[in-house]
C-alpha cells in the first residue's frame, strides 16, 4: 500500500497535489488517500497492464477535487488485469470536466473473471444547475469489462447537461457479460445507464 502523503500531496490546504499523486501512481500499484481533499489537474492516467486499486476511507472523508476540462480517473489499457476504486468523492471543480471514471479491459468472449469494482465512491460536481461551476460530463465508462461490480455508488450530474451516468460497453464481434449493480443512486443525468455493443447480462438490486 502506498499512501499519496508519503510522495509529498497534503490534504485539505487548498495546494495542487497533482504531481505527489502522479508519483504515488507510477511507484505502486494500491494507492491510498487518507482523509481529506486532494487536488488533481487534469486526467489521472493509470498505468498500462496493471492491476490497480485507489482507494479512500469513504465518501466525503477522502476526496480528489478534479480541475480541467479532460479529468478524472483514467485506464485506457488495463487489459486482463482487475480495477479497483472504493472509499472516495470524485469532484468536478469544472464545467464539463469528462468522464469521472474511464476504463478499458480486453477481456474474451463470455470471461469469467470479475474486471472493475466500483463501491463506495460519490461521484460529483460543486454545481448540480446551469452551465457554469463544476460537473462531470459523465459518470463512469467501461469498455469490455465482464462481471463489473458497481455497488454503492452516487453519481450527481448536472440537471439537462451530465450525459450518461454509467455507460457499459463492448465490440460488436466480442461478447462482454455481466454488470453487477447494486445499491446505487444515479441522478441529474440525460441517461442513467446506456450500453452500446454485444453486451448482456445486465443486473440490478437495492
Amino acid at each position: 500500500m502506498i499512501s499519496v502523503r508519503d510522495f509529498g500531496a497534503t490534504a485539505s490546504d487548498g495546494s495542487d497535489d497533482t504531481a505527489a499523486i502522479t508519483k504515488a501512481i507510477a511507484a505502486g500499484s494500491s494507492v491510498y488517500f487518507p482523509p481529506g481533499r486532494y487536488h488533481y489537474t487534469g486526467r489521472m492516467t493509470l498505468p498500462a497492464s496493471r492491476a490497480f486499486r485507489i482507494y479512500g476511507d469513504g465518501p466525503g472523508v477522502s476526496s480528489i477535487l478534479f480541475t480541467g476540462p479532460n479529468a478524472g480517473i483514467y485506464a485506457p489499457s488495463i487489459n486482463d488485469n482487475t480495477l479497483n476504486i472504493d472509499g472516495l468523492t470524485l469532484t468536478a471543480l469544472t464545467a464539463a470536466a469528462g468522464t469521472a471514471i474511464s476504463a478499458t479491459f480486453n477481456r474474451g468472449d463470455f470471461a469469467k473473471i470479475r474486471t472493475a469494482t466500483i463501491q463506495n465512491v460519490e461521484i460529483r460536481g460543486s454545481n448540480r444547475t446551469g452551465n457554469s461551476g463544476g460537473y462531470w460530463t459523465n459518470g463512469i465508462y467501461l469498455y469490455k469489462a465482464p462481471n463489473s461490480v458497481i455497488d454503492k455508488v452516487v453519481i450527481e450530474g448536472n440537471v439537462d447537461i451530465t450525459e450518461t451516468g454509467i455507460q457499459w460497453s463492448s465490440p460488436d464481434a466480442t461478447a462482454t457479460t455481466g454488470i453487477f449493480l447494486t445499491s446505487t443512486e444515479i441522478k441529474f443525468c440525460k441517461s442513467a445507464v446506456v450500453t452500446s455493443g454485444w453486451v448482456e447480462g445486465f443486473y440490478m438490486s437495492g
